[in-house]
């Protein structure tokens, strides 16, 4: 029983053993046959058809011997014959190599079938390249032909349709008998007028240069960068315009001597104001001007009312040639003259150091005014514009800064502010159709300074002077009218001031109504100290102090930038 059992199971073994490998063998066949039958051609079938044949040859082979009996392995036992150990060893032996014969043989086999896959897929490959030539000569004359057929018909309608160089039916020659006549027909030729050439475009202009506001920005820069280096007691005293007594504690300055440089050294005023006591002679006031000159660290106003006429301190001691007096020019009905005498004044002024003159008047009269008689242009607007502001172009043209006053008009004032508190009753609408109308135009046409008077003007501001009013300084002349020069206060050694403010009182009211200068306090250190403790108080801000520097600078610096 044992040797039949062992028989069965060899022989399964033998056959789970071999049948994988001939089934992946028939697949395999099957594939490489349907792949070699649809791309190889009809000669390379025939090598194919033979290698499958040696194929099944060997695989009927193999397959008998798979199916033949196997031996019995000798067992011992039941009465069958007992084989020796050494025998079963050389059985199991066998046994094995006869597996591994299988084993290599299948493998054999397997490596020819992938070699002959190669092959297929070479033959293929030349194939493909044998198709892919013959389709190029195919293009490459398709498109010969092409190029020729198209070349010839370009020449054959060029030379024969065109040209008509084969053509029986050509056009007759016409003789010049036959051509007049075809032209007395048809009439002349309408002659085209050319066409006129189109003009070259204008070039694009240039961008123009604004070169005053370019000016402007570089004065206000450099202006910016001085104000900046400054200290808060510097910029107070370069607000203040003061008498030489004021600032020497003098009862009379006819010369600059140690008291004004001691004075200048610890204050650096924005400006100095002369009187006609402080003119006695020539060679006395050039001396007392030249050596104050000398004396200054900063620019510095050095200013004198004179007016021409009565009021001329300087024609008076025979600095220049008396020009007459305001009635006297306007009797003359010509404008030139008050430019004429602007340009006699600001010259003498500007020989000796003067920068600066408080004139011309430019407010109307009446018969009944008296601070102002004998010092106005005339009673309106329309018959005196043009001689003030001739008057003013002939100082400026000579370099010196001309001052309009007394804003918005004192002409109409009883009384003068220079004695005692005076007040102007006059309405606003004879202000605006008369005053107004003068500053507005002196403003277009460029004035750099205007005094405020120190009257009462009720039209405007019942309670206070007009030098501490900010309706009639600041929104009247700053915003309303426009003007953004330098406003120059009353002066504050007035009777119409001294007799109700203090010197602080009144410095600090009148930058606060917007004044940029200080005109004359007449106790100097009390309204330096009292607009520095304004500033230290809030009261008046440092930066309202620089918007007033700035305004001054811009004049006295001009021109040096």
């Amino acid at each position: 029983m044992s040797k039949k059992r062992n028989k069965k199971k060899n022989v399964e073994v033998n056959k789970n053993a071999s049948q994988p490998i001939a089934e992946e063998e028939k697949v395999t066949k099957e594939e490489i046959s349907e792949e070699t039958q649809e791309k190889v051609s009809t000669e390379d079938d025939k090598a194919e058809k033979e290698l499958i044949n040696e194929f099944e040859k060997a695989e009927e082979k193999n397959n008998s011997d798979a199916e033949k009996p196997e031996e019995k392995t000798p067992e011992a036992g039941n009465g069958e014959k007992e084989y020796s150990d050494e025998a079963k060893k050389e059985f199991e032996k066998a046994q094995k190599e006869q597996k591994e014969q299988a084993r290599k043989a299948s493998e054999a086999r397997k490596e020819e079938l992938e070699k002959s896959g190669e092959m297929d897929e070479k033959r293929l490959a030349r194939r493909n390249r044998r198709i892919r030539n013959q389709v190029a000569s195919y293009l490459s004359v398709f498109l010969f032909f092409l190029i020729v057929f198209v070349g010839g018909f370009f020449i054959v309608k060029v030379l024969v349709i065109d040209k008509g160089f084969f053509s029986k039916n050509k056009e007759p020659e016409i003789t010049e008998e036959q051509q007049e006549q075809i032209d007395e027909l048809i009439g002349e030729e309408e002659v085209l007028p050319e066409p006129e050439p189109e003009p070259e475009p204008e070039p694009e202009p240039e961008p123009v240069v604004d070169e005053e506001a370019l000016a402007a920005a570089r004065l206000d820069e450099y202006i910016d960068s001085v104000i900046a280096g400054m200290t808060l007691e510097q910029k107070v005293a370069g607000i203040i315009m003061t008498s030489p007594e004021a600032l020497t504690k003098v009862n009379l300055a006819t010369m600059a001597g140690n008291g004004t440089k001691t004075a200048l050294e610890k204050y650096q005023v924005g400006g100095i104001v002369y009187a006609s006591k402080n003119v006695t002679s020539q060679s006395q006031f050039s001396d007392m001007i030249t050596g104050t000159i000398g004396m200054v660290s900063t620019p510095t106003f050095f200013a004198i009312a004179e007016e021409g006429g009565s009021a001329s301190p300087l024609a008076k001691n025979g600095f220049y040639e008396a020009v007459g007096s305001t009635d006297e020019i306007v009797a003359s009905n010509d404008i030139q003259n008050a430019y004429n005498a602007g340009v006699t004044i600001g010259s003498a002024l500007k020989g000796i150091g003067i920068n600066v003159d408080l004139a011309p008047v430019a407010d109307l009269s009446s018969d009944a005014a008296e601070s102002l008689d004998g010092r106005t242009y005339g009673t309106s607007a329309i018959d005196t514009v043009g001689y003030i502001s001739s008057m003013e172009s002939g100082l400026e043209a000579s370099g010196v800064t001309s001052c309009l006053k007394y804003f918005p008009g004192q002409g109409f004032a009883t009384t003068d502010p220079e004695n005692g508190r005076t007040v102007i009753e006059k309405s606003e609408d004879d202000f605006r159709k008369g005053d107004l109308l003068i500053y507005q135009a002196s403003i277009e046409n460029g004035t750099k300074m205007i005094m405020v008077s120190n009257a009462v003007i009720n039209a405007f501001d019942e309670t206070q002077p007009a030098t501490f009013s900010g309706t009639i300084v600041t929104d009247l002349l700053r915003t309303e009218l426009g003007f953004d020069g330098v406003i120059l206060s009353g002066n504050l050694g007035d009777k119409a001031i001294m007799d109700y403010y203090g010197a602080d009182e009144a410095a600090v009211l009148a930058i606060k109504a917007g004044c940029d200068m200080l005109l004359n306090p007449y106790d100097f250190e009390t309204a330096y100290n009292g607009i520095i403790k304004a500033v230290g108080d809030g009261v008046v801000s440092e930066d309202r102090i620089n918007d007033s520097l700035k305004r001054i600078y811009r004049i006295k610096y001009a021109g040096s930038v």
